[in-house]
């Protein structure tokens, strides 16, 4: 069995797989861009860390691990973070 980690950062993303004795079996990271409208104002776009983390999970189907060996995933993310909840979800529904 193994263990995904999803860690949405403000620069990246990254994925790690553990195995049963917390050994990282898989790395990857993927940067995101950053834009700044104001000095001192830096914002990113929600719908690239998803792509970002669609993307790299793909990747792990090259790999030997099945997704039935997966027993759980955690994701952690960065904080303070401020989505506009209507405006994101009519947009993925």
């Amino acid at each position: 069995m193994y263990y995904m980690g999803i860690d949405i950062g403000t620069t990246s993303t990254k994925i790690i797989i553990c195995d049963n004795n917390g050994k990282i079996i898989y790395s990857i990271a993927k940067e995101q861009d950053l834009y700044s409208d104001y000095p001192g104002w830096t914002k990113a776009d929600p719908s690239q860390w998803w792509l970002n983390t669609q993307k790299m999970i793909w990747l792990f189907y090259e790999t030997d691990i099945l997704p039935e060996d997966i027993k759980a995933i955690g994701v952690t993310g960065m904080v303070p973070e401020d989505l506009g909840y209507l405006s994101f979800t009519e947009r993925y529904t």
